[in-house]
């Protein structure tokens, strides 16, 4: 049986070096404990939620909110320098849309951005009014370094912090509400966190950490992605976002090892409140 052979993209520019593995196969309160909630679901013939027994909640607008937002930022082809392209990108956005369907968010697709369009639609989402929304989820697939660098398709680079999630602590809708990046690229350096300069809800969720690569099949997508779309059909419903990714960061770290390689995702987060997208989703109906 042919092993799977791994390639590694290395780039350099400026200061910066950037890569990703792809393997080829053959052709301010502490959190508070979360308390699962027992629900019985109805499905329709393509298992969308067209009904949802009333949640209590001491929080009665909550109860009124949609699910959180979805935008997607899909770095796939680099037309100036196409021996970094991400090919099976792909299988990890249409993964990403029938999940979040089934949990009825508004999703956003921003294919191939460059630096002007991922600082446009920041911007955009920085005035956005969410007050009929429960949050934000932002998911980005690219190439990544340290000092949480991600690269666009003309070959600049933006700061996670600086052009995304300091974008979103802007927007006075989101106050007090979840804002998850959940990002898919590499992170081959080390750099101490960037200080948390606000106390708002946020939760950035890594596909590997500091110094390791991030892997991507170009015929299924990243083990990263697929598995936490698959945790997602199955516990979105009815688990806090937190664990469900505790647990996706487990699965992929033993997923990479059998597949013969490292890599152990990374959350960090700041005064989290349990997140229950399935609380939200008959309000979208």
């Amino acid at each position: 049986m042919t092993q799977p052979s791994e390639h590694k993209m290395v780039f350099k520019m400026d200061s910066d070096v950037f890569s990703e593995s792809v393997k080829y196969e053959k052709d301010n309160e502490s959190p508070r404990e979360f308390q699962p909630v027992s629900m019985v679901f109805k499905m329709d013939a393509q298992m969308e939620v067209i009904e949802r027994p009333a949640v209590p909640s001491s929080n009665n607008s909550q109860q009124k909110l949609q699910p959180p937002y979805v935008c997607i930022l899909n770095h796939e082809d680099f037309s100036e320098n196409p021996g970094l392209n991400r090919k099976g990108s792909s299988k990890d956005v249409e993964a990403l849309h029938r999940t979040f369907r089934k949990l009825n968010c508004q999703i956003e697709d921003v294919s191939n951005p460059t630096f002007a369009k991922v600082q446009d639609t920041m911007e955009k989402l920085s005035e956005k009014n969410f007050d009929n929304l429960a949050g934000v989820v932002i998911v980005i697939l690219s190439h990544g370094d340290l000092k949480e660098k991600i690269l666009t398709c003309d070959s600049k680079v933006y700061d996670l912090d600086e052009h995304v999630l300091f974008k979103l602590f802007e927007n006075r809708t989101l106050r007090r509400k979840h804002k998850i990046l959940i990002v898919q690229a590499c992170r081959n350096g080390w750099e101490k966190e960037a200080v948390m300069r606000h106390g708002s809800q946020f939760m950035k969720c890594y596909s590997t950490t500091e110094r390791f690569d991030s892997f991507l099949d170009p015929s299924t997508g990243s083990i990263y992605i697929q598995t936490l779309c698959a945790a997602m059909d199955q516990d979105a419903l009815e688990k806090d976002f937190k664990l469900i990714i505790e647990d996706v960061n487990e699965k992929v770290e033993k997923l990479a090892k059998l597949k013969g390689t490292n890599q152990t995702p990374s959350i960090s987060y700041n005064k989290w409140q349990p997140l229950c997208f399935g609380h939200f989703v008959k309000n979208a109906l």
